[in-house]
């Protein structure tokens, strides 16, 4: 009798939840999947535009800042200014993205940061629901650069920045000082930043200048972006005691960083081109805005490649008038910041016979190789940033030259007795950061490269626009001597591209940059093409849930406890039919543990939803939920 009265009771309590509507879910409904993956994309970017301070003549280009968005798979993403001090047209759109194809989203110039030391609402947040990579293009006539973001997941709490010197050009009727600039942008409320410049800075609106190795605390709510400049000292111009490089960012939580100049020639140039004569000019046009996004400390690295930057015929460089005031205008500079004291840095011999002791740097210390024209294997054995910087270019031609047309039959907009080229910045991923795949786009009317770095047994493993790297330019490989690295440099075409492998254990690093040099005012650009924000470690992660009438609240939480390595990446809804997630608005990429509901939209319908948690190191649970209504 107790058993026929406790399955009717069973029988009664399913035909109420009928009635009513109300699902049922039991643990038969609950699946999960693991494993590991590259952490190259994410699904939620704040990106920014730095300052592009053009001399008067160098006009914008009909679109002079974009976004560049690309996904492995066709998706939707949505871009939105967050910030409520936003003083510029607000923008809330929905985009489609077509696989392994490059969105370009025209940006209005309103969204540039100019003011030194004071709070905008320019922060631009993109968001998908498939993996996606975000990058930002400016282009003017005498200027241009491309830095490739990291999406908020990767964000750390902890940066150096890398800028250069001081720069300036004109005459003594009027001179134009440039300085180096640092951009914060911040993802929640109430980001508290400290950063402590290494020359003094301008200052603005919410903060003073800040004496060289001063600390100054600021704070920034969601979409909001902080310019840093430095300030301009006019007694010590072009001087390495003006370069804000290894100034200290530190937050309460995740930031992003885009560090580099407003307009600089790298190496020095002087004011002037051609230095004497009619044509005498200001020298701008070897001067631009270089850039990039800035990796967080947690993402520094041991071993490293460096390939030289590639450029058409037009630069025949070695023959710098050093009499004119131009540096060695061969090769590229290389920087490196350590990060721990008694940091030894080493660089391969050309030769492939051992590696060459190169620094003993502090903490923070910066050191440049100012003409690598080789590719080079990098060692420390702490922790290192490195980033490239390529060159300006200026040839001074006999007067007597004159120009007929420019580049693709524009007139010639520079200056007739010189031609001249400009630099930008780029930073370098080291081996542990190699990728598996990337999207990038080679911009219309530029002279465009790119150069890859990958073990040499695994070539044929590596594509590029579908075709095998090894028919596609192979030829142009060549062995890094010493180590079981190669690397290829060669021209690509404008437009979109891709690189992909085809064994999950293959990795590269790869650069796109381009310039634009002639007699005429041009622009360059260079970034990394992919990079993988894994940070090993020897972590586990646990996911459990509460189930109720089709409604979930779970928590993934890293394992063991006491880790110093591990934290959650990010959650993702990866499927979702009926359901809606929720994840904890407190919750902050790098946090041990995070809570998320997954909730059924109608009830009367059922309802399937896979959700994906991700750690650090790339490990995963994939969660699938199935709600069934009646």
């Amino acid at each position: 009798m107790r058993l026929v009265s406790t399955t009717m009771k069973s029988m009664i309590a399913i035909v109420m939840m009928t009635i009513l509507g109300v699902g049922v879910i039991s643990a038969s409904d609950v699946t999960e999947r693991r494993g590991s993956m590259v952490l190259t994309e994410g699904r939620k970017y704040i990106v920014a535009f730095p300052q592009v301070l053009a001399s008067p003549t160098e006009k914008p280009m009909p679109q002079p800042m974009q976004l560049l968005i690309s996904s492995k798979t066709k998706t939707t993403v949505r871009v939105q200014t967050p910030a409520g001090i936003n003083d510029a047209a607000r923008m809330d759109k929905e985009y489609t993205v077509e696989a392994n194809k490059v969105l370009k989203i025209p940006v209005s110039t309103a969204y540039m940061n100019v003011e030194s030391e004071t709070r905008k609402g320019y922060g631009i947040m993109v968001t998908s629901k498939k993996p996606i990579s975000v990058s930002t293009y400016q282009a003017w006539m005498g200027n241009g650069e491309m830095a490739r973001h990291l999406p908020v997941e990767g964000w750390g709490k902890n940066y150096y920045s890398m800028n250069f010197y001081q720069d300036r050009y004109g005459n003594s009727s009027g001179y134009k000082y440039r300085p180096a600039q640092i951009l914060l942008i911040a993802d929640k409320d109430n980001t508290v930043i400290s950063y402590t410049p290494t020359v003094d800075t301008e200052g603005g609106v919410e903060t003073p200048s800040v004496r060289k190795g001063a600390t100054q605390t600021i704070t920034l709510e969601k979409g909001e972006t902080f310019l840093i400049k430095a300030k301009i000292n006019e007694d010590q111009n072009k001087e390495w005691s003006t370069d804000l490089s290894s100034t200290f960012i530190r937050a309460n939580k995740p930031v992003g960083v885009v560090s580099g100049h407003v307009k600089v020639a790298i190496m020095r140039y002087p004011d002037v081109l051609p230095p004497t004569g009619m044509f005498a000019a200001e020298a701008h046009f070897v001067r631009s805005n270089v850039h990039d996004a800035m990796l967080p400390l947690e993402m520094a690295g041991k071993k490293f490649v460096t390939t030289p930057c590639m450029y058409t015929p037009t630069r025949v460089v070695g023959q710098a008038s050093v009499e004119f005031g131009i540096d060695d205008d061969r090769g590229d500079v290389i920087r490196v910041i350590a990060l721990e004291d008694g940091t030894t840095v080493k660089a391969m011999r050309q030769d492939g016979s051992g590696l060459l002791n190169k620094w003993i740097l502090r903490k923070g210390e910066t050191r440049l190789e100012t003409a690598l024209e080789v590719a080079t294997y990098w060692e420390s054995d702490k922790p290192i940033l490195m980033g490239q910087y390529g060159k300006s270019y200026a040839k001074i031609l006999p007067p007597a030259f004159l120009p007929t047309g420019g580049k693709n039959g524009e007139e010639a907009q520079g200056h007739p007795t010189v031609e001249s080229g400009m630099p930008m910045l780029q930073y370098i991923p080291s081996v542990d950061r190699w990728a598996d795949y990337g999207v990038f786009h080679a911009p219309e009317g530029m002279d465009n490269f790119f150069n890859i770095v990958f073990k040499s047994s695994e070539i044929g493993k590596i594509k590029v626009d579908g075709r095998a790297l090894t028919s596609a330019f192979g030829g142009a490989m060549r062995l890094l001597k010493g180590t079981e690295y190669a690397f290829i440099r060669t021209p690509i075409g404008a437009g979109d591209h891709f690189i992909e492998t085809t064994d999950p254990t293959v990795r590269w690093t790869a650069w796109n940059y381009g310039s634009l040099d002639g007699l005429q005012q041009g622009r360059a650009y260079g970034t990394p093409i992919s990079i993988d924000m894994t940070i090993p470690c020897d972590d586990s992660l646990a996911v459990t849930e509460e189930l109720l009438c089709g409604d979930v609240k779970g928590e993934g939480k890293i394992l063991p406890e006491n880790t110093s390595c591990g934290s959650i990446f990010a959650v993702y809804p990866e499927e979702m039919n009926n359901y809606e997630l929720y994840v904890d608005e407190e919750f902050t990429s790098g946090d041990k543990k995070v809570t998320f509901e997954v909730k059924v939209l109608d009830k009367t319908k059922d309802a399937t939803a896979t959700i994906k948690i991700v750690s650090r190191s790339g490990k995963f649970v994939e969660k699938t939920y199935t709600y069934i209504a009646d």
